[in-house]
């Protein structure tokens, strides 16, 4: 049967596995195959403004200003849910702020830089210089008017600014926050109100760019009481500094926090409200602090990976429907803490599971870790992972003699 032949429904089916090359190929064959095409084909919409050069419209060249590409959206601008913009500021077509309105179901936007799309396409180092864009007229243009789309709930911004947010706007719909301070000025960045938001997130470079910049680290103020509703909040790459809380989010749900140093965890929990379920940090070092008794009445779930010094930060704590505390962690990490005392009656207190961050060549530290090998013989320890040694995996699932009898431990890694 030819292909034009088939239903209408079998062609969408069909375009649906299609990738962009394939749909521009079906969309330039005929006016059938373009009909069926073009849903997948704008339903997520990739656009990088580079100057002179020719714009790209989801992998196709469009030679600039001749008006081709602002037309071909305007046609199929009610299939459009999410746009990723790739550019400069200043490069931005003027005629492209007149498409926002047409996009009427949009859903997600992303606004990145174009360095980190040459990076993306050439799979390049990522050392390329930052600068910072000359005029922010425009990405406030374009924010103050993605403000205004009832459909859009997810934004994602590779830039933080003391101007970005200046002109008075809120985003009433939106429900996920992603910013980045893939670029930055040194400053504060101040989040407008987000009154529907249930999802934040914030990416500070520091541990992966070359940040700060004079001396100037990036920080964003967070006004919890103008995110009512916000439910899960991420960190990473910040230090000291880098976020101020105002506030408390009391429908807060899950934090996450991962490459992070300096921060005071006790002033950074008085903001995260009482009524966390679940906790995870990874690769973080907070500042030292006294063990102070804290109650989290409603946290079920705590997950620390490669930061096992933070396993203190519960030792004092109430945790009366904990049911879930993860540690992943290396051989070595419970003998170099100077605070054990306290971290061996939480470890026999509550039910935990234990994991190996281990390379093969690392195994010989297992027969030196007497502190984790005391860990492991508690009856409320589960070893999960297949970098442990057999002997203990064995011992521990009632398979073998008891660990205090396990033969060597180097002579039995799996």
């Amino acid at each position: 049967m030819p292909l034009l032949s088939l239903p209408t429904e079998i062609l969408f089916l069909v375009t649906q596995k299609l990738d962009h090359l394939e749909l521009w190929n079906a969309y330039d064959t005929c006016r059938v195959l373009r009909s069926v095409s073009a849903p997948p084909l704008f339903r997520a919409v990739n656009i990088v403004f580079d100057g002179n050069d020719p714009l790209i419209l989801n992998s196709r060249r469009f030679r600039p200003f001749e008006g081709s590409l602002i037309g071909t959206l305007k046609q199929w601008a009610t299939h459009v849910r999410a746009v990723e913009i790739w550019g400069d500021e200043d490069s931005l077509q003027a005629e492209f702020f007149d498409l926002l309105p047409l996009f009427d179901r949009l859903e997600a936007f992303r606004h990145a830089f174009l360095p980190d799309y040459r990076n993306k396409l050439l799979r390049a180092n990522r050392d390329y210089s930052i600068s910072y864009p000359p005029d922010l007229e425009s990405f406030q243009q374009l924010l103050a008017q993605l403000a205004t789309v009832p459909s859009m709930t997810t934004l994602s911004v590779d830039f933080m600014s003391p101007r970005t947010w200046m002109l008075p706007m809120s985003f009433k719909h939106l429900r996920n926050l992603q910013l980045s301070c893939i670029e930055h000025e040194p400053g504060l960045c101040v989040l407008p109100d987000l009154p529907s938001l249930d999802t934040l997130a914030l990416n500070f470079c520091c541990y992966c760019l070359d940040c700060p910049r004079g001396g100037n680290r990036p920080s964003t103020k967070i006004r919890f009481d103008s995110l009512p509703h916000l439910a899960c909040f991420s960190v990473s790459g910040a230090q000291e500094g880098s976020i101020i809380c105002c506030g408390q989010a009391r429908q807060l749900r899950r934090f996450e926090i991962s490459f992070s140093s300096g921060l005071e965890w006790a002033t950074l929990l008085q903001s995260l409200g009482s009524n966390l379920e679940a906790i995870e940090i990874s690769s973080c070092e907070f500042a030292e602090e006294p063990l102070l008794p804290i109650e989290y009445p409603s946290l079920r779930s705590v997950r620390i990976l490669d930061s096992t010094s933070n396993i203190l930060l519960f030792c004092e704590a109430e945790l009366p429907c904990l049911n879930d505390f993860t540690i992943r962690l290396h051989p070595e990490d419970l003998d170099s803490l100077t605070s054990w005392p306290p971290l061996w009656r939480f470890l026999r207190e509550y039910p935990i599971t234990l994991s190996l961050d281990c390379p093969r060549d690392t195994r010989a530290f297992l027969d030196r870790t007497d502190r984790l090998l005391q860990v492991v013989r508690l009856p409320n320890i589960r070893l999960e992972g297949n970098h442990w040694p057999r002997a203990w995996s064995l011992a521990k699932a009632g398979n073998s003699p008891a660990l205090d009898r396990a033969p060597s431990v180097t002579s039995c890694c799996i």
